[in-house]
């Protein structure tokens, strides 16, 4: 793996050796990255990672897809290995956008949660390349938001505690501060799409109210989310709806989710999950 790794990390390498080298590279490693033995295909996906090029990179959104590869493992090495890769990825400004997107089609079908979230945060890594023009990035935020909408209406669909719930825990967060920092025009080109399924998160609490508080880590994983979701809509809304947050205390910004959802308290939790999927609701009109 190191004597496979240590030209394309070459300082002195053109970009067009390594494209060259890249091409070899994926033609020999492709069938041992989706082969059986594990071990050979940790290394190999490795390997490619540092080819650096749209051929070796293909290989390892191949191996993201629970519909070609069986092995959670896998997918879950593939997905982190294209997520880092996407910081010093020699190609072009579309690439980005068609990878994000195999990402989240590879969402579907997939039932670890952490593969989920390792895709998740492939697609977040790619609209935040530095180099990537703002159209670009704008396009991978959306498809980020169908991604997490997809994943909640799939969660909220179930009548078990999901331990899906645990990959947006993290995702959350992470869109959370994206979105703080984003340029105005790009939070609204994804708050159409992204508020929907932050309420589609919420309703899965009251679904799975029982199941999910049963378990002790699902619980705190369900209450995360929840946070996070009222933070997220708050910012949606106070731009969706200014004219509802002028005037208000300094403490109308008190979070209900969390607190009802920690205190047992059901219906307030209810009525605030149906207070939301109305303000959302009207967003679409």
């Amino acid at each position: 793996r190191i004597a496979l790794v240590t030209p394309a990390r070459d300082p002195a390498a053109t970009a067009t050796f390594r494209r060259a080298y890249s091409i070899a590279l994926a033609a020999e490693l492709a069938p041992i990255a989706k082969g059986s033995d594990l071990r050979r295909a940790l290394n190999a996906m490795q390997a490619l990672r540092f080819g650096r090029t749209a051929e070796s990179i293909d290989v390892l959104l191949d191996c993201t897809n629970p519909s070609s590869e069986s092995t959670a493992a896998k997918r879950i090495a593939a997905a982190g290995l294209v997520s880092d890769a996407f910081e010093d990825l020699d190609a072009n400004n579309a690439y980005f956008e068609s990878a994000a997107r195999r990402l989240r089609d590879a969402m579907q079908g997939e039932s670890d949660w952490i593969a989920i979230q390792q895709k998740l945060a492939g697609i977040a890594s790619a609209a935040r390349r530095k180099e990537l023009p703002t159209d670009n990035a704008r396009n991978i935020r959306k498809t980020q938001a169908e991604a997490l909408a997809a994943l909640a209406k799939s969660i909220n669909a179930g009548a078990a505690a999901d331990a899906r719930m645990q990959s947006a825990q993290r995702s959350l967060v992470t869109l959370r501060n994206d979105l703080l920092v984003m340029p105005a025009a790009d939070r609204a080109a994804v708050a159409k799409v992204l508020a929907p399924a932050l309420t589609d998160f919420v309703r899965a609490g009251v679904a799975h109210w029982d199941a999910a508080r049963a378990d002790a880590t699902l619980s705190a994983s369900y209450g995360s989310v929840f946070n996070s979701c009222e933070v997220l809509l708050r910012i949606i809304d106070r731009e969706e709806r200014p004219q509802a947050y002028s005037g208000t205390r300094p403490d109308a910004d008190a979070r209900v989710l969390l607190p009802a959802w920690e205190s047992s308290d059901k219906a307030k939790f209810e009525a605030e999950a149906s207070r939301w999927a109305c303000i959302v609701a009207a967003y679409r009109k």
